[in-house]
């Protein structure tokens, strides 16, 4: 049976749902803001302060409010896969233009349509606004605090410096579980890549949409298989050894599904991660896969044909992390011996290059290859402890991979505020934009005890101060400060990302006339 609803009636339930999930996120935004306990159908329950695991466990028993739930609960994993944090500040934003947009429409006074595109046009009018505040940052002390701003905890903030400080700021930083109290950091060969997996069924981890294989045997493949019968004599063959695969290489659908069925019995943990498709790209990918793992390049050209598939082909590493844009070889078993004359070569090309395209790919390749991977291993005293700092420790990792990307900007919402008072558009769609870009900091005023007149003469007093310089709230002395001074900080790409997708969500739902609902029917019992 499916439920059918129309114009306001439709918006409503979506609208419904959306608040759904700003009530349960938005209470982790800011640096006095509070967890979220989360049952689970077995074991013990768990605390979550990160914004998309929030979201993910938000469902609602009315199927068109959770079609609305759903919206924002996308909108907040597009900008957590794109930039590792920003999920309650884009939460919060989509269901402020969504409230203030339903409203307007009721009104009668605007066209859903016209709406959207003058929100559109405001959003792209806004951008270089924004990105002309961004200062880039290549400072230890400000990763640091991005860090600790994110996580809300200064521990946290001290181990991702401490990170990048034996890293390096081109190297990559990764989290993981300790087996003890003590939080470690580790250095290991590795590499990343901007390939995530080929399907999500490869997905180990639902809440965060990412897939995680342990010791995986690695194939790297050099052509591709169109039919499940060339995959299976390997599978066998790696099974008799470990269930734990990974592929390097493009499979068509058919052998593609071979993998997909397996996992889903439960007989392989695996995982399928496509190289580029362009030939050049595509080549150094598998080199460079090869020589970090010790893995053959299976391609007739050579001799290594899939079809003679020994097990001995294959590359092994300590983990293999895939989400659907960029994956991480972490503890490379390649020769080590082999490795180095690898990067060597890279620094040669790169150093003799025939073209400024050869040195800038062969620049880029040695940066990934001589770095190595850092692993922060969290430790806690209780399971749930530490699952609450690996997350707050993943966040605040995608913060300062974002600054370093697209630089930051003075932090605590102010930004906001300052690109509110440059909007000038005379628009619905600008007013609407405009209302809503300090819904942020009064919800960081709020999660701190403020009520709602005071946080309005603070933002109000902050709005006074503000001419050249940045200020905001410090919460911790309750005064009005240069954020610059203080080194209270985000990331550009960040706070970009969150307000493009909240954008986006909206118009799709304000844009919404008809919902179709497939309601969940209730399995019948045999007496």
């Amino acid at each position: 049976m499916k439920t059918i609803l129309k114009g306001q009636a439709a918006r409503e339930k979506l609208l419904e749902g959306a608040q759904l999930v700003y009530d349960c996120v938005s209470v982790t935004l800011g640096p006095k803001s509070a967890n979220v306990a989360v049952s689970r159908q077995w074991g013990m329950g768990k605390i979550i302060h990160d914004g998309v695991s929030i979201a993910r466990e938000v469902v609602s028993s009315d199927v068109a409010v959770n079609m609305g739930a759903l919206f924002v609960i996308e909108a907040a994993a597009k900008t957590v896969d794109e930039c590792g944090d920003g999920t309650t500040t884009s939460t919060i934003l989509s269901y402020e233009l969504l409230k203030q947009g339903n409203a307007l429409i009721q009104s009668g006074k605007v066209n859903a349509i016209q709406l959207r595109d003058e929100l559109d046009a405001a959003y792209i009018k806004l951008l270089p606004n924004l990105t002309e505040m961004a200062k880039k940052t290549r400072n230890i002390t400000d990763l640091e605090k991005i860090a600790t701003i994110s996580s809300t905890q200064k521990d946290i903030g001290r181990l991702v410096s401490r990170a990048y400080e034996i890293v390096g700021l081109d190297g990559i930083v990764t989290a993981d579980r300790a087996y003890g109290v003590s939080d470690q950091v580790d250095i290991t060969e590795g590499m990343q890549f901007d390939q995530g997996y080929a399907s999500r069924y490869f997905v180990t981890n639902p809440d965060k949409m990412d897939a995680t294989i342990d010791e995986p045997f690695i194939i790297v493949l050099d052509k591709k298989l169109s039919h499940e019968n060339e995959l299976l004599p390997a599978l066998g063959k790696i099974i008799g050894q470990s269930t734990n695969i990974v592929v390097f290489g493009d499979l068509e659908e058919s052998a593609l599904a071979v993998l997909i069925r397996n996992k889903m019995e439960g007989k392989i943990n695996c995982m399928v991660i496509r190289p580029p498709r362009v030939p050049r790209p595509r080549q150094e990918f598998l080199e460079d896969v090869s020589r970090l793992t010790g893995a053959k390049i299976l391609t007739t050209e050579i001799g290594f044909d899939i079809k003679n598939f020994d097990v001995s082909w294959c590359g092994r590493a300590e983990r293999v992390y895939a989400t659907s844009g960029r994956s991480t070889i972490i503890g490379g078993r390649g020769d080590k011996a082999h490795i180095k004359k690898h990067i060597e070569n890279l620094k040669y090309k790169r150093d003799n290059p025939e073209n400024e395209v050869d040195r800038e790919m062969a620049e880029e390749r040695y940066a990934k290859m001589s770095a190595g991977i850092v692993v922060i291993r969290v430790g806690g005293k209780t399971e749930i402890i530490q699952n609450e700092r690996l997350e707050r420790l993943k966040d605040a990792i995608g913060a300062t991979r974002a600054a370093l990307e697209e630089g930051v900007v003075p932090g605590g919402g102010v930004v906001f505020l300052k690109l509110q008072k440059s909007i000038k558009a005379t628009t619905n769609g600008a007013k609407l934009l405009r209302s809503v870009l300090d819904t942020p900091i009064k919800k960081i005023l709020e999660n701190a005890g403020e009520s709602a007149e005071s946080a309005k003469n603070i933002i109000d007093n902050i709005i006074g101060f503000s001419k050249d310089k940045m200020y905001g709230y410090e919460m911790v002395t309750g005064t009005i400060v240069d954020m610059d001074e203080k080194n209270v900080l985000d990331p550009v790409k960040v706070l970009r990302v969150a307000l493009a997708n909240a954008v986006s969500v909206a118009g799709s739902i304000l844009t919404t006339e008809v919902l179709i609902a497939q309601a969940i029917e209730p399995l019948a019992l045999n007496e």
